[in-house]
């Protein structure tokens, strides 16, 4: 038999729910999928089933309205005592993954390729850095000796290009 009830006590072991009243409170254990580790907050509506054998019973999931899925995503959260949210990964319908709770709206990078690109503009800076460090002006060449400088210095080096570097498979909000 499956119930509705207020879950009253989260323990380790087990999840005690008000089922039929304040003087029906019943534990059982959670019954979660493999690889998921959650707790209820304290009342949320709970679902109580019971087993054939009658000393055996299980808090099936919790009931909860969704309004930030569609058909076919999926998405797990935390929330703090009061149930507010603080976190959220979301899997949505076009492949996406969004990372909720950040406080911007941002892309994730892969962070080799970002730094291999940074490491080449570096590399660029520090040679037109170092080149003109050591350049004195000549009067009146007209700014030939600091052309002639900044082309030693900068060589066939190019300026790297991070734009290869974003995900946009996975986002933050």
């Amino acid at each position: 038999m499956i119930t509705l009830g207020k879950v009253k006590e989260i323990t380790v072991d087990f999840i005690k729910s008000l089922i039929y009243g304040k003087s029906d409170a019943r534990t059982a254990p959670q019954c979660l999928p493999y690889g998921i580790d959650s707790k209820p907050i304290k009342g949320a509506i709970s679902i109580y089933c019971k087993t054939e054998n009658n000393s055996k019973a299980v808090m099936l999931g919790y009931i909860k309205n969704s309004d930030k899925t569609e058909a076919g995503e999926f998405r797990v959260f935390a929330t703090d005592q009061n149930g507010d949210e603080l976190f959220s990964i979301k899997l949505d319908k076009n492949g996406y993954c969004t990372f909720d709770g950040v406080g911007f709206n941002d892309n994730f990078v892969a962070y080799q390729r970002l730094k291999d690109e940074y490491d080449k503009t570096r590399a660029v800076v520090d040679a037109i850095s170092n080149t003109l460090k050591t350049w004195t002006p000549i009067l009146g060449d007209g700014g030939t000796a600091l052309k002639t400088a900044f082309g030693i210095a900068i060589g066939v080096k190019v300026t790297g290009d991070i734009s290869s570097s974003k995900i946009d498979k996975i986002k933050t909000t």
